[in-house]
Formats: structure tokens, C-alpha cells, sequence
């Protein structure tokens, strides 16, 4: 089957959509019996031109200009009814505005009931109807003259619809790589159960495939398809179809809601946004304006809060949080009509620029304003993975703030070049290049900055520097590898320092330090405390406490408590021993162990369970065996 075409046709109250259809396809749109009733379209109805191409009526009463927006938010092209005898009325230049807003390409103009009017006046009607539309995607398009009442002129019209081609866009919201669709209706059927109706916006999906419910969060089964009355066993985008889905009940499925193959789509209430005004002439928004917005299938309430409100014009785009009172399914890059509270009227439309909304105002409203200026979809995205700059998005969660495959996405990076896919342990980022070296260039600085103010402490731990550097803790342990790799920094034990740094003593220090040293190896394992080391080298109290210090962070010293020291060349020596011990034995008692390390036992004791720690020795009963 050639791509289907969804044309919507607009207009004003009575000013012939319905008759129009039924003059073209045979069909009533008008299925409610209030609609009948009344002689209006109060929902929007349905009919089929071809076995490609769907009419929608759209309604065109003021009260009913949501269902007007559910109807052209999938249209491919548009059809401006305007009747001779009315000429252009109010509805006709909202339903005109709304579909510019909308972003509908491709249309035709048609001046029905031409069977009520003199020549002299339909002429009138026309030029009116040029002027309307100057400078728009229905300047200089053929204008139809028909009466569906009389059938005139219908043959030529329907002709040219028939053969009318969509170039379908390529664009981010028909192509996301994933199947997507809003429900205009619902309802349920005998011996089938739950329907629901739409036009697929994005990706496709087979019959018997999982599909995810929003906002209500349920999986449920896609059990059979029609498109134009034909069972299907695929839905592609721009197909107009009902879906019947097993597993939910017709009363958890209403107009608005949306479907997905996919659980990267998700429902929010606030979001960031680009808004342009129709009319700026005859617009007035304000900071913390109730507003009606109009997204997909769906009418919901918010308010707006202007990130450039000191450019005091309504002609430039406006940057805004949107906050709403209610959560619905919005995505990157999604359009949208906005209409005043009360009195209702359009305001304008816009594009959502992103859903993450998190942060003081005025940080949102400066991230907002950045991400702005960049102007195209890749651009967007790219501006959107740096600025996490050191806690990377995976690939799953970058596909869920976009609501994009993973290749589609990739479809807008340059992967080689500019973007890289790092694998590490169970983690998948996306990871800029020039993102990863300035994480890597500040976690360099850092531990520089920590070297200047912490002179002889041998290296900045790990958990100090994730607080300094606000790195996501696996992501700092991959920089850490990296630049250990890179040999720009070295890590031994907990300590994390610059390639060449050392701690640097004066002459006088130096010379202290080795007198405490050489009087530490001479004690071994039952030294004297800080007081009494002091005491015996005539140093003051400041002078052995730094220079026990700054030997305990350098590893020259080992310290288990105020009363046990000893040297790392002392303890090294040890190990070997009890290595060598166990060459020949199969355990090792406290008194074995005082033997070997030549000490009492109130010194045995932690020195065996500081063994323990290190794992070179552990516990059983009442000896040691070696780890």
C-alpha cells in the first residue's frame, strides 16, 4: 500500500464539511445523534476517500475548537471550506490560524454552496479568500467551486484529491524509531472488546506486539489492526487505523491518551518550550498566565512562566517553563496551540524544547535560554548531553528524556568523531568528547587545588573528590582509570595524586622525620608513644605531632593508636617473616606471633588484627592462618 494520506477539512459552522464529505465518499460523518440532532459536528468523524486516503470533518463551532485541534494534529493536508454565501467568518480564520500554527504544508481552498450566489459575489468571496490567505501554504493554490448539495464541480474536486502526493517529512516527530499514536476515540465492540482510533505518528508496530498505555502506565496486547476497513498485520506511520487491544477495558482508554511500543515515553507536567504568537498585535501574555494548551489529542490547563521576558516583545520567540495541572505525554520536539483561558482565543504555538525541568528558576530559565539558541535538532541534542557533563546520560535514559530510539538518535550524532559509546562494568553512556575532557581536565584540577592546600597529605580520596567535582561516583571511577591509564595521576591505596607530586619537607623537617624514622626502626613493635619519641629526641610537642603526621600520610609510618607506631620498612620486614613462618607451619598462635614480631602481647594483639585487616592474615578459633 502506497504511504496513506490524512486530509482534514476545516471551516466554519455550516458552512458545508459534512455535506462536502458525503458528497465525496458517500459517508455521513455526522454518527452522533446529537450531531444529527442538531445539524453540527460536535466530534470529529471520519470517511474514506480511497484505500489511502482518510477525511477527517473537523467541527466548526467555536464551542468545539478542541476537537477541531485533536482532528488537524495529524492532517497531512488541510481543506479550507469557506461558503459562497457566508464568505469568510469567524471560525474560518481561527481553523485557517490553527493550521498554520500546526504546521500543515500542503492544502486546497474550496468555496462551496456556489449554488446560492451570483457570479458578481463569488468573485468577491475568492478575492477575499486570496487576501486571507497571502504568504501562507495556501497562497496561489487552485480555488474548488462547488455546491454538495447540487454535486457540482465535486467530480474535478475528488479527482485531484485522489491524485494529491504528501512528501512525507523525515523529521524528528514522524521518525523517532519508535511507534507512536495518540487515541481520538475510543469504544467497544461485540466479540472484539476494547477499540481505540488514531493516526500513527511515529515508527510502527506489528500485530501481537506489547503496546504501553499512558498516562496510566499499562501493557496491554495490539490483537488486531484495520486500516480503511482492511485488516493489517503492520501500522506504519501516517496510517489512519483502529487498534483493538486486549488486556484493558474501554473505560481506562479515552481521547488523548497515548500509545507506544516503547516505555521511553512518559508523562509530565512541566516542561521547557519556544512559543511563537500569531498575532502579537493583539496578544497580552503575562508571567504566571492560565493558559489552554493543546498537545496531540489533548486539552490541558497551565500556566506560563517567560524566561526572556525583558525583551518586552511578543514578536520574538518567547522561551517559557509551561507548568500544568494536569500530567499528559509530552515529548522533545513536540508542537502545540495555545488558546486564552477565558474568553477563549489563539495565543500562538510552540515546540517543546525539553521535559527535564529541574533546578532553581534562575538556573532553569538560564538553561533554557542556551538550549534555545541552538537551532537545529542535532544541535539540541548535543547542547542537551553536555550540559550532564559529569554525570553522562545512558544510552537508556537519554532515550528517555528524548523519546528516540538509540539509532535514531545516533542518526544525529557524529558517533566517531564528536561522540563516543563507553562501555564500563554495567554501564552504557553517550559521552561528547570535548564533555569528557573537561571532566577530565577538572578532575586534574581539582586534585591539583587539594595538592596546594593539603601540602603533605599524600593524595585526595575518592570520596572527597566526588564531592568536589559532583561527578557521578562509577562514571569518576572510569575518569580515575582513564587518567591513571594516561599516566596524569597515580592512585595507591585510598590516596589520588598528580603524576609527579610528592611531599615536600624543608631541610629542617626532612632532618626531623629521619631522626624519628631511624628511632622507630630501632624500637620495632614496642615503640615509644608521641609523647615519649618526643621527649627522647628533644622535640616539642608541635614538632613530633606534624612530623608523625605528615610520615603516616606519606606511608613511612604506620599509626594504630596513640601508643602503637612503627615503620612501613618495620612491618614490610614482618610480613616476610610470617610468610616464611608459614612455610613450615600450618597456623600461628599470639605467642608464636610475639616471637616473630619480638613484642608483648599488649602490642600482639592489634598488631595481629591490623593483619586480619590487611588480609594477609585471618582468625580461626584461637590462631592465625594465612590469607
Amino acid at each position: 500500500m502506497n504511504d496513506q494520506v490524512v486530509i482534514g477539512l476545516s471551516g466554519h459552522i455550516d458552512h458545508g464539511k459534512t455535506s462536502l464529505v458525503r458528497a465525496l465518499t458517500g459517508k455521513n460523518t455526522d454518527t452522533l445523534k446529537q450531531e444529527i440532532d442538531r445539524g453540527m459536528t460536535i466530534d470529529i468523524g471520519f470517511a474514506h476517500l480511497s484505500d489511502r486516503i482518510t477525511i477527517i470533518d473537523v467541527p466548526g463551532h467555536e464551542k468545539f475548537i478542541k476537537n477541531m485541534v485533536t482532528g488537524v494534529s495529524s492532517i497531512d493536508l488541510a481543506i479550507l471550506v469557506i461558503a459562497a454565501d457566508d464568505g469568510i467568518m469567524p471560525q474560518t480564520k481561527e481553523h485557517f490560524e490553527i493550521l498554520k500554527i500546526l504546521n500543515v504544508r500542503k492544502g486546497f481552498l474550496v468555496i462551496n454552496k456556489i449554488d446560492l450566489v451570483d457570479q458578481d459575489w463569488l468573485d468577491l468571496v475568492e478575492s477575499e479568500i486570496k487576501d486571507l490567505v497571502k504568504k501562507s501554504f495556501l497562497d496561489d493554490q487552485p480555488v474548488y467551486k462547488v455546491s454538495a448539495f447540487k454535486n457540482i464541480g465535486i467530480n474535478k474536486l475528488k479527482e485531484d484529491m485522489l491524485n494529491v502526493s504528501i512528501l512525507k517529512d523525515k523529521n524528528i516527530n514522524n521518525n523517532r524509531g519508535l511507534f507512536r499514536m495518540y487515541v481520538d476515540r475510543s469504544f467497544s465492540q461485540q466479540g472484539f472488546g476494547t477499540i481505540v482510533t488514531g493516526t500513527v505518528l511515529s515508527g510502527s508496530i506489528e500485530i501481537g506486539n506489547k503496546v504501553n498505555i499512558f498516562p496510566i502506565n499499562k501493557t496491554v496486547r495490539l490483537r488486531s489492526a484495520q486500516s480503511h476497513h482492511n485488516d493489517i498485520d503492520c501500522l506504519k506511520v501516517g496510517d489512519r487505523a483502529a487498534l483493538n487491544l486486549h488486556g484493558v477495558s474501554v473505560d481506562e482508554v479515552k481521547r488523548g491518551y497515548h500509545l507506544s511500543n516503547h516505555g521511553s515515553f512518559k508523562s509530565v507536567d512541566k516542561f521547557l518550550a519556544k512559543i511563537v504568537i500569531s498575532n502579537p498585535n493583539n496578544v497580552t501574555l503575562k508571567q504566571d498566565q492560565r493558559l489552554r494548551f493543546h498537545i496531540g489529542t489533548t486539552e490541558v490547563i497551565g500556566r506560563i512562566s517567560i524566561c526572556n521576558k525583558d525583551k518586552n516583545s511578543l514578536e520574538s520567540p518567547l522561551i517559557c517553563l509551561i507548568r500544568l495541572e494536569e500530567s499528559i505525554v509530552v515529548s522533545f520536539q513536540d508542537k502545540f496551540l495555545i488558546r486564552t483561558y477565558s474568553p477563549m482565543k489563539i495565543v500562538g504555538g510552540g515546540v517543546v524544547e525539553d521535559i527535564e525541568c529541574i533546578g532553581k528558576w534562575n538556573q532553569l530559565k538560564e538553561y533554557a535560554l542556551k538550549l534555545s539558541d541552538n537551532k537545529v535538532i542535532n544541535q539540541k541534542i548535543e547542547f542537551i548531553i553536555e550540559s550532564q557533563l559529569g554525570n553522562p546520560f545512558t544510552c537508556d535514559a537519554l532515550c528517555d528524556r528524548l523519546s528516540m530510539s538509540i539509532d535514531r538518535i545516533l542518526e544525529y550524532l557524529d558517533l566517531n568523531k564528536n561522540y563516543s559509546i563507553i562501555d564500563y562494568f554495567n554501564e552504557r553512556w553517550i559521552v561528547g568528547k570535548a564533555q569528557l575532557s573537561e571532566v577530565l581536565s577538572q578532575i586534574v584540577c581539582q586534585i591539583g587545588i587539594f595538592h596546594k592546600e593539603n601540602p603533605y597529605r599524600l593524595g585526595i580520596l575518592k570520596k572527597e573528590l566526588q564531592q568536589k567535582t559532583k561527578v557521578d561516583e562509577i562514571f569518576l571511577n572510569f575518569c580515575i582509570s582513564q587518567l591513571i591509564e594516561s599516566s596524569e595521576i597515580n592512585q595507591k591505596d585510598e590516596a589520588i595524586s598528580l603524576k609527579d607530586f610528592k611531599i615536600n619537607l624543608s631541610e629542617s623537617e626532612l632532618l626531623m622525620q629521619d631522626k624519628v624514622i631511624e628511632l622507630l626502626n630501632q624500637q620495632g613493635f614496642s615503640s615509644q608513644n608521641h609523647v615519649e619519641l618526643g621527649k627522647s629526641l628533644n622535640l616539642s610537642s608541635e614538632e613530633i605531632s606534624f612530623v608523625i603526621s605528615v610520615s603516616e600520610k606519606s606511608q613511612k609510618i604506620i599509626r594504630l593508636n596513640e601508643e602503637l607506631l612503627f615503620t612501613s620498612y618495620n612491618f614490610n620486614k614482618l610480613v616476610e617473616d610470617i610468610k616464611k613462618y608459614f612455610q613450615d607451619n600450618e597456623k600461628m598462635t599470639v605467642s608464636d606471633f610475639k616471637n616473630i614480631a619480638n613484642t608483648s602481647r599488649k602490642y600482639a594483639v592489634p598488631l595481629l588484627e591490623y593483619l586480619d585487616k590487611k588480609n594477609i592474615t585471618y582468625r580461626k578459633e584461637n590462631y592465625r592462618k594465612l590469607a
